[in-house]
């Protein structure tokens, strides 16, 4: 019985022609910020850093945008066109084809993702070549982004459809979701980056751009083999201080360095000899 919502769900999807338009959209929606940001670069070693490519990669979500809308109107569209009443009277447990209208939506989100994605990475390639770089197409760091990409689209569809059956006006369910995503959840991110760091754009830019396993550090310098010269002692000549070894001495590097040595404060023992007192005459 389930199957056959699912399979009664994607026959009205696809015998419309509402995939004909919004997939296309999605993918040059993608494809314009990957070119944009391979533009946007400064130099080819930063293109072909390990950041330069998770950047680049990082808007490869752009078109999960179109895939929210479509959900919305997956959901909400049998509302407006009043097919919801022969669906439901078919199936009057609602629920099941509220599971089926979220299944058909993560399978379409599945397969839109897997189409940006490509065209993506063929056009990054392509970019980069334009640019005189190469791109590390053998580098995990892309395809982990990729993957958080494409599940970042599958998760938006299936949040498009669920804001579609509670909402069941499709032309409110996309302003609400719009001034969301476009106005609250921009000010709770920057009012409020503690709570709106879990919001579903925040979250899913992290999740396709940002990998915590990933750090970045300049690397030490090699030890010099020859001993160096200590630097001239900042004290007088008068006082005697210990010389200073090449071990002692700390490692070379860019950054320069300097010996600094607070001496130990002088004490002196206090005398016990008292003079003798004045003779008192008789």
């Amino acid at each position: 019985m389930m199957t056959d919502l699912v399979a009664a769900e994607w026959l009205k999807l696809r015998t419309t022609r509402l995939l004909h338009g919004m997939v296309p959209a999605a993918v040059a929606l993608s494809s314009a910020a990957v070119a944009g940001e391979v533009l946007a670069a400064d130099g080819t070693s930063r293109l072909e850093s390990t950041n330069g490519v998770r950047h680049v990669l990082a808007v490869t979500g752009t078109g999960a945008i179109v895939m929210l809308l479509v959900g919305i109107i997956v959901s909400a569209g049998e509302y407006r066109h009043g097919s919801a009443a022969d669906t439901f009277l078919t199936t009057p447990r609602r629920h099941r084809v509220v599971v089926a209208k979220l299944a058909v939506g993560a399978a379409m989100g599945l397969a839109v993702g897997v189409a940006i994605s490509s065209a993506c990475v063929g056009l990054a390639g392509l970019m980069y070549h334009v640019e005189g770089a190469t791109f590390p197409f053998g580098d995990t760091e892309v395809w982990l982004t990729l993957a958080g990409a494409l599940v970042y689209t599958t998760l938006f569809a299936v949040i498009g459809v669920a804001v579609g059956a509670l909402v069941r006006n499709q032309v409110l369910a996309v302003a609400l979701t719009l001034a969301w995503f476009g106005v609250i959840e921009h000010t709770l991110v920057n009012l409020a980056p503690d709570i709106g760091r879990w919001l579903p754009v925040a979250a899913g830019h992290r999740r396709s751009s940002a990998h915590p396993s990933t750090t970045c550090s300049r690397p030490s310098p090699a030890p010099s083999s020859s001993p160096r010269t200590p630097p001239p002692s900042p004290w007088p000549a008068s006082e005697s201080r210990q010389p200073a070894t090449p071990e002692t001495l700390p490692p070379t590097g860019d950054a320069p360095w300097s010996c600094r040595h607070t001496p130990k404060p002088t004490t002196t023992a206090p005398s016990r000899y008292r003079p003798p007192a004045p003779a008192v005459p008789p």
